[in-house]
C-alpha cells in the first residue's frame, strides 16, 4: 500500500553507495518514500511486493545488464516509469531502452534539481503541491487584454502520453541521429535538451540563432549558452498543429530528418498519444493588420498578417524551372487534414547548391533520400507528391517557423517569397508588439 502522507514510493536500484544514499537523502527531504537496492534481482523483487511510483534504474549492474532487468520490468508492471541512469550511454543505447519501455534517460553526474524535476514530471498528481524545487519556472505570455477575455481562443494544454524515440540523419553534421521526446506537465512549455551537454534551450524567440550562419544553412536553429538545436522546422510544424505545449525533446544538437516532410514526426506523435492537461493557455490573436515589405511588390519577399478566426496562410513563390510560380492557400482544421495536405511535402533543393554545401563543409551527407532535388531543370531522385509539392513545404516552414512563439496562432497570413530568415524577423516583431517578452 501506498503511504498517504508521501509524495511517492520511489525505488533506487544501483550498485554504487554513494548514488544509492545521496539520491535517498534528496528525496526523503521532499517526502518521499524511497526504497534501495544495489542488486537487479532484489530490486526485481521489491517491484512485485510494493506498489511504486517510480524507478530509478542504473545501466550498469553486477552479474546483469539493466537492460534486461528494465525488459523484466516492463513484463511485471508495463505501466511502472523507469528512468534509466548511465555516465557513458551512447544514443543507440538510449534509443534501445525507450523502446524497451524507459520513460526517460539520466546521466551521471546529476543534480538535485534533474532528479527533482523528473519525480515532478512522473509523479505528477503527488508532487505539484509538494515539492519545494520546482521545474525551471517558464515566463508565461501576454497578450493584450481583449485576447485575455477571449475564452474561444483559451485551450486546455497538451502534452503527449508516453515517451517516444524517432532516428534518422542529421543534415549538417551528416551523421545518424536520434531525438526523444518525455511528457512535461502543465506550464512547463516546450523545453529543447542537448544531450551531450544537458543545456536546457526553451522554445522562444529569445533563443533563434540566425539562419544568416553559414555553418546552419537555411533552417530554423534554437540556441543557448554554448549548445544549438538545428533543422527543428518540420517538427515544430507537427507539434504545432497537434497542440503540443508541455514537451522535453532531448537530441544531440540535430533534430534528425527522415523525408524531408513532417510525416514521421506526425506519426510518433500519434504513436506517443496526446494528453490534455488540466491547465489553460491562451493563443495569440491578431487583432490588427501588420505589414512586412513591399506586399504590393510580387518580385519582393513581403508579408500580410490580419485578424482570422483560426489559422489561415496563403503564398506564392517563384523559383527557376522546373518549379516555377505557385501559389497555395492553407486553412487548418484538423492535424490530420494538416498530415496529408501540408505535412507530407518535402525539402528541395538543386544538386548544385547541395555540393557546393558540402564542399565548405556547411552541411553533411544524406541529401539524397531527404530532399526533392533538382538538377539542370529535372527533379532526379524522386516523384512529386503533389505538382504544387514545393510551395506546401514553404508553407510547413511558415507554420513551423510560427510556433517558436510557442503559443497556438491564430490569424490570417498572405505572404510571398518567404525564407526561414523572414520568418524569423517576423515572429521576433510580433512577440515584441504581443508583450511576449
Amino acid at each position: 500500500m501506498k503511504e498517504d502522507k508521501s509524495n511517492g514510493n520511489i525505488l533506487i536500484i544501483d550498485d554504487e553507495k554513494d548514488i544509492n544514499t545521496s539520491l535517498k537523502s534528496i528525496l526523503e527531504n521532499e517526502n518521499y518514500t524511497v526504497y534501495v537496492s544495489g542488486d537487479g534481482r532484489e530490486g526485481l523483487d521489491y517491484i512485485q511486493r510494493i506498489d511504486l511510483d517510480l524507478v530509478f534504474l542504473d545501466l550498469w549492474l553486477p552479474n546483469i545488464d539493466g537492460l534486461e532487468i528494465l525488459s523484466d520490468i516492463s513484463n511485471i508492471k508495463k505501466d511502472l516509469k523507469i528512468i534509466m541512469m548511465s555516465g557513458h550511454a551512447g544514443v543507440e543505447t538510449i534509443v534501445r531502452a525507450t523502446k524497451m519501455g524507459a520513460s526517460d534517460f539520466i546521466e551521471k553526474p546529476f543534480t538535485a534539481s534533474k532528479i527533482l524535476s523528473l519525480c515532478k514530471i512522473y509523479i505528477p498528481n503527488k508532487s505539484d503541491e509538494n515539492i519545494s524545487n520546482k521545474t525551471p519556472d517558464i515566463k508565461q505570455n501576454t497578450l493584450p487584454l481583449t485576447s485575455i477575455n477571449n475564452i474561444k481562443n483559451t485551450i486546455n494544454q497538451k502534452t503527449i502520453e508516453n515517451s517516444v524515440v524517432i532516428s534518422g540523419h542529421a543534415l549538417m553534421s551528416g551523421r545518424s541521429t536520434a531525438m526523444q521526446l518525455l511528457p512535461a506537465p502543465p506550464n512547463h512549455g516546450i523545453i529543447f535538451v542537448d544531450m551531450a551537454k544537458g543545456t536546457r534551450i526553451k522554445l522562444s524567440p529569445d533563443n533563434i540563432q540566425s539562419s544568416s550562419n553559414n555553418s546552419h544553412a537555411n533552417s530554423t536553429v534554437l540556441a543557448s549558452e554554448d549548445s544549438i538545436i538545428r533543422t527543428t522546422e518540420h517538427f515544430l510544424a507537427t507539434i504545432h498543429m497537434y497542440g503540443i505545449n508541455n514537451l522535453i525533446v532531448k537530441c544531440d544538437e540535430e533534430v534528425p530528418n527522415i523525408d524531408g516532410s513532417s510525416l514521421d514526426f506526425c506519426s510518433i506523435i500519434e504513436y506517443a498519444g496526446i494528453k490534455e492537461q488540466n491547465a489553460k493557455i491562451r493563443a495569440l490573436v491578431i487583432e490588427d493588420e501588420i505589414i512586412y515589405g513591399d506586399i504590393n511588390n510580387k518580385d519582393e519577399t513581403s508579408v500580410k498578417i490580419s485578424p482570422y478566426d483560426g489559422l489561415y496562410i496563403s503564398l506564392n513563390i517563384d523559383f527557376p524551372s522546373p518549379i516555377g510560380k505557385q501559389s497555395y492557400t492553407y486553412i487548418f482544421e484538423t492535424p490530420e487534414q494538416f498530415k496529408n495536405e501540408i505535412g507530407c511535402a518535402r525539402s528541395f533543393n538543386t544538386l548544385e547548391s547541395i555540393q557546393l554545401a558540402q564542399l565548405h563543409g556547411i552541411v553533411g551527407a544524406g541529401f539524397m533520400d531527404s530532399h526533392i532535388i533538382i538538377d539542370k531543370d529535372k527533379i532526379i531522385n524522386t516523384e512529386l507528391r503533389f505538382e504544387d509539392e514545393f510551395v506546401r513545404h514553404k508553407i510547413l516552414d511558415i507554420i513551423g517557423d510560427l510556433y517558436i512563439l510557442g503559443i497556438p496562432f491564430r490569424g490570417k497570413i498572405e505572404a510571398n517569397k518567404t525564407s526561414h530568415r523572414f520568418n524569423h524577423d517576423i515572429v521576433i516583431d510580433i512577440a515584441k508588439k504581443y508583450n511576449y517578452y
